[in-house]
């Protein structure tokens, strides 16, 4: 997760009380403010600090950093893909009235235009204190050759070009408070994590069975089914493996918005320094190792290199006995 401030743009410690911050994603306790220097905490709090959250707050991260937002009483306006939807009812449950929800997809143009006018609208004068983007999505359940173009154009619509969209959007308010931008990523470069729903198995056996549906019989010949559904089950694995306690992250978004001296990059969670350590200082052959040994744990090859190596001999072999 990096932490930015606005080009050219000095960290004012005596901004107005009515700056806003805006999230956008769908995925991340907040800090105390006791964990704020008390002699600063008045010049970027104050009593009418405002935050908008679009995009994604239906479930999540997205959804519980808006709660915890609200909590601390500031102004939160939180974006979902649906407003009838369990995620928003959710959120007017537990929130305050300062709470504003926005239905946004952030691969809309049109929509993304309207919460800035929205915003606008709610601001007056004020500027945006802080932008945090969270949306990101994985589809893909296969090897590159196994997955649809479909698909890699709609993680880069979301991931990256969703994001530069919003981003611009709003940057002329951004520069107005001289606020901030909080980027949110995984360590993999992959996806931003979150519990929902691609930590669900029911999503993950859905994008399976697509998968095998869509693949021509070639395909499917030279991979072969059983591993294609090993790694269906690798990604159930690391869902339900995932930790389900939300505050880390939660925590890295308020300390990156709200401390007088946010750190350019936050780890959020136990191991994922040591990760981006190993990728960044560690020859290519041992992080691949690493990687390999904890993440990516899978014992067939596809049947294609199995043939050719005289595994899939044997291994029918085995089965006959």
């Amino acid at each position: 997760m990096e932490a930015k401030q606005q080009t050219g743009l000095r960290f004012n410690q005596s901004i107005e009380l009515h700056s806003l911050i805006l999230m956008i994603g769908s995925r991340r306790t907040l800090v105390d403010f006791s964990a704020i220097p008390h002699s600063k905490q008045g010049s970027i709090i104050g009593s009418h600090f405002s935050l908008c959250v679009p995009a994604g707050c239906d479930t999540g991260f997205g959804n519980a950093a808006a709660k915890h937002l609200d909590s601390l009483g500031l102004d939160v306006f939180a974006t979902v893909l649906d407003l009838t939807g369990d995620g928003a009812r959710a959120l007017r449950r537990s929130c305050s009235s300062r709470l504003t929800l926005l239905q946004v997809d952030i691969t809309q143009p049109q929509q993304v235009q309207q919460a800035l006018l929205d915003t606008k609208a709610k601001l007056g004068l004020r500027g945006l204190w802080g932008l945090v983007n969270n949306a990101g999505v994985c589809v893909n359940l296969g090897d590159a050759e196994l997955s649809l173009m479909s698909n890699f154009r709609g993680c880069m619509e979301v991931n990256f070009f969703g994001t530069v969209s919003v981003t611009k959007s709003f940057l002329p308010l951004l520069r107005q408070a001289k606020g901030r931008i909080v980027n949110i990523s995984s360590p993999a470069g992959v996806l931003t994590v979150s519990p929902a729903p691609s930590s669900n198995n029911a999503y993950w056996e859905q994008q399976h069975q697509q998968l095998l549906q869509s693949l021509p019989p070639a395909l499917m010949e030279e991979y072969g089914e059983d591993y294609i559904t090993e790694t269906k089950d690798l990604f159930q694995s690391f869902a339900e493996h995932a930790n389900p306690d939300l505050s880390p992250v939660v925590d890295a978004i308020v300390h990156a918005l709200l401390s007088p001296q946010p750190q350019a990059r936050y780890y959020a969670g136990p191991g994922i320094g040591l990760m981006y350590f190993i990728h960044s200082y560690c020859p290519l052959s041992i992080s691949n190792r690493f990687l390999q040994k904890l993440f990516v744990k899978k014992t067939l090859m596809p049947r294609a290199l199995r043939k050719q190596s005289g595994l899939e001999a044997n291994l029918i072999k085995r089965e006959k006995k």
